[in-house]
């Protein structure tokens, strides 16, 4: 009776560990075969239901005396059962797992739920340095700038970063050619976007994202091979912006005035939240922003730690404490045009969006 007893326990421990490792199985290998293996857990589920079914019969119909037939009929029950819950499991799971995907879209990060200390501000924006030379008959037109940026996106091959439309300069770079910038593109002889993290590590941007519509924003990639999060840079918590209202505690992290003053950060507090014809909802605050804060970003401080909740754009020039942030949850609810960031991608870019305008 003792033997009888310790098989059945084995074949649930082993029915456990087949559960454990189906499930570790689905969280490692999610989206790309979800469809497949859950048509295979349907098919598994009905199986298992009708061998559940016979192997019953098999124990009716098993005579009392045949103790060894009926001990194995029951446990083939037990496994079938255990095999039908399994499958029914995943039939939800799979669905909840596939449906968790962000397919590649552009979502807040939650990697940092509590927020950043004051030390790790120091490590939320980057400087960009940007550049473009374009050709003139007489002298060739150049124009370099600088503005900010922050991580909100990060995988093993790229980072996105967030900063400012008119951090990428394209709509001065179209306006470059005087003739007729209406019905000639310019000669554009280069065009450079370099973002410089906070341990001085360099990246050459990849790609930009333009926003579509009226809003100041733009996404950019960089190569993120050799970047570590919390050595080179933090992501951007991002917080539920509704709660900002006036009074809030802010702090503007960027690089004012270019990469010398890297990692400045402007105290102040929320001045009014507004609702803005251009931009949408933006925040007032008093907190010092200058040129070169653009595209940086603007922290609400709660209990000494600081979420995300703007995007430095603007300030009004001869006036004190005037400076305007775009909602974070913007850059969430944009598209973007994509396009490469080298000479030939901003004069493809340029021909496809402002020639004829």
């Amino acid at each position: 009776m003792s033997d009888t007893t310790s098989g059945n326990n084995g074949d649930w421990i082993g029915v456990c560990i087949c559960i454990g490792v189906a499930a570790l199985v689905i969280y490692f290998f999610q989206i790309v075969l979800l469809s497949a293996m859950w048509i295979l857990c349907v098919g598994g589920g009905i199986g298992s239901i009708v061998f559940a079914i016979v192997s019953y019969y098999r124990f009716q119909r098993t005579t009392g005396d045949d103790i060894a037939g009926k001990d194995h009929a029951m446990r083939t029950v037990y496994l079938s059962a255990g095999s039908v819950v399994l499958s029914v499991i995943m039939w939800f799971l799979i669905p909840l797992m596939y449906a968790g995907g962000n397919g590649g879209s552009i979502t807040g990060n939650d990697t940092e739920p509590s927020g950043l200390t004051l030390e790790q501000l120091g490590l939320a924006s980057q400087t960009v340095q940007g550049y473009w030379k374009e050709e003139d008959p007489l002298f060739d037109d150049e124009a370099s700038w600088s503005g900010t940026s922050g991580v909100i996106y990060a995988n093993a091959t790229t980072l996105t970063l967030i900063t400012n439309s008119h951090v990428l300069s394209v709509k001065s770079l179209a306006r470059a050619d005087d003739s007729n910038p209406s019905l000639d593109s310019p000669e554009i002889l280069d065009y450079q976007l370099v973002v410089t993290f906070a341990s001085g590590v360099k990246r050459n941007v990849l790609e930009c994202g333009d926003q579509i519509g009226n809003k100041d924003l733009a996404l950019l990639k960089v190569d993120a091979s050799g970047l570590e999060i919390d050595r080179d840079y933090v992501l951007l918590p991002i917080l539920d912006t509704n709660q900002v209202s006036s009074g809030d505690d802010v702090v503007a992290v960027g690089s004012p005035l270019g990469i010398e003053l890297a990692g400045t950060h402007s105290f102040g507090k929320i001045s009014a939240v507004r609702n803005d014809p251009s931009h949408g909802r933006i925040f007032q605050t008093d907190a010092a922003i200058n040129h070169g804060n653009s595209g940086g970003p603007l922290f609400r401080k709660i209990n000494d730690r600081h979420f995300w909740i703007g995007i430095n754009t603007f300030a009004v020039d001869g006036a004190n404490n005037l400076g305007f942030a775009l909602d974070a949850q913007s850059v969430m609810d944009s598209d973007y045009h994509w396009f490469n960031a080298t000479r030939k991608g901003v004069t493809a870019y340029i021909w496809s969006h402002y020639i004829g305008e």
